[in-house]
């Protein structure tokens, strides 16, 4: 019998019998920097995930992956759009086309 199996029993035996939590904790390491990160986007509104990267690592020092960041924004339902052909102004296909009718 090997050592792995062993395990359950040993648990059993010194009272321990409730299910251990797998997986990794909730939350984000992130959620400490919140603030800061959400006054960054106030402050600066076209700004990508690179750049609040580059912030957060300069000023507070911390590290965090584009993935990290774009999860953490997620969570929050934040979006950030920085394309700037979205900005142009749309033809007006919808705008006023079922005035004409009559």
């Amino acid at each position: 019998m090997g050592l792995a199996s062993q395990r359950p029993v040993r648990r059993v035996r010194f009272g321990e019998t409730k299910a251990r939590h797998q997986g990794q904790p909730k939350g984000s390491k992130l959620d400490a920097h919140a603030a800061f990160l959400l006054e960054l986007i106030e402050e600066t509104s076209p700004i990508s995930l690179q750049e609040m990267q580059a912030k957060l690592q300069e000023e507070r020092g911390v590290s965090a992956g584009i993935g990290t960041l774009w999860r953490f924004f997620h969570a929050r339902a934040i979006t950030l759009k920085n394309n700037r052909a979205r900005l142009r102004a749309r033809p007006a296909r919808c705008q006023g086309s079922a005035a004409g009718l009559v």
